[in-house]
């Protein structure tokens, strides 16, 4: 989607870069040229694209066909497309087809370098929201501030969880959340900060997966470690595994998010003094082909 609205009779030509899905660039790029060129067409683009059938732009837009690899450079002289706009609608194109998780990634970092230059608000604010998923740790201190601490500083911190979390890591985990609006400076405060709500903001879901992949990972390679050496008295090892309805695989999904949400509620809006920071993690996998 376009991040930056505009309406399509707009004087101004779409910019690239304010777009995280190369087919609604491509529609908004019609709208504009039909608005601004009464006898603009599928057959005119098609025409300046080299491309044999004007059918075949109608059904990349449409989402019935692909753009593929070898047709993205006509499509870029077609759409007058030059230097970095071509190379990140290129690494657009391919971000949006790829399904796995590396490619995703690699196409990501195509686009983040390709508009370095310019404002891309949807490349750079998906970045930093990356930086909440990129660490393991990062929530955790956030729910710091729910406790009654005598030590707020990094070391203090990083000793409340037994060290398991460095002074090092404390401040760069600091360092996001204030970026991001999850914490603020507050001198009343004895932490220093105080936690805030932050304002709503909308990022690209693909890059919110890829991050939560990311998060998951750093998780397990953590409780790899910590598994063996944790007081068994304060963790809880659970796993089920059943056949179920194919049908029935949301309804798990759903049941699972309800258990989840209704616990965060509980316990996240407890008035009672809290002296401890737990996490728990769930993950399905769905283990047979059908």
């Amino acid at each position: 989607m376009r991040l930056v609205m505009n309406n399509s009779e707009s004087s101004e030509a779409p910019s690239v870069f304010e777009y995280d899905d190369y087919r609604r660039f491509l529609s908004d790029f019609f709208a504009y040229k039909k608005a601004s060129q009464k006898d603009y067409s599928f057959a005119v683009f098609a025409s300046k694209a080299n491309l044999a059938s004007r059918s075949h732009v109608k059904k990349i837009i449409d989402g019935d066909r692909p753009l593929s690899s070898e047709n993205i450079p006509k499509f870029c002289a077609a759409l007058n497309l030059t230097g970095d706009e071509s190379i990140f609608f290129e690494a657009l194109v391919k971000f949006n087809l790829c399904k796995d998780t590396d490619s995703k990634r690699h196409y990501y970092e195509q686009l983040r370098a390709s508009s370095r230059k310019v404002k891309c608000e949807w490349v750079d604010l998906s970045d930093r929201h990356l930086e909440l998923f990129k660490n393991w740790y990062v929530i955790p201190v956030l729910e710091v501030f729910d406790l009654e601490l005598e030590d707020y500083s990094l070391g203090g911190i990083s000793k409340i969880f037994g060290s398991k979390i460095s002074p090092k890591e404390v401040g760069h985990a600091l360092t996001v959340l204030e970026d991001l609006g999850f914490i603020k400076r507050d001198s009343n405060e004895k932490s220093g900060y105080a936690k805030t709500t932050p304002s709503v903001r909308r990022y690209n879901n693909d890059i919110v997966e890829t991050g939560i992949i990311d998060y998951h990972k750093s998780v397990f390679e953590y409780v790899s470690k910590q598994i063996e050496i944790e007081n068994r008295n304060e963790r809880y090892l659970k796993t089920l595994t059943v056949a179920i309805a194919r049908n029935r695989l949301q309804e798990f999904f759903d049941r699972v998010d309800e258990f989840i949400g209704s616990m965060n509620r509980e316990f996240s809006t407890d008035q009672g003094k809290k002296e401890s920071v737990v996490q728990m993690s769930c993950q399905i996998m769905k283990l047979t082909k059908k």
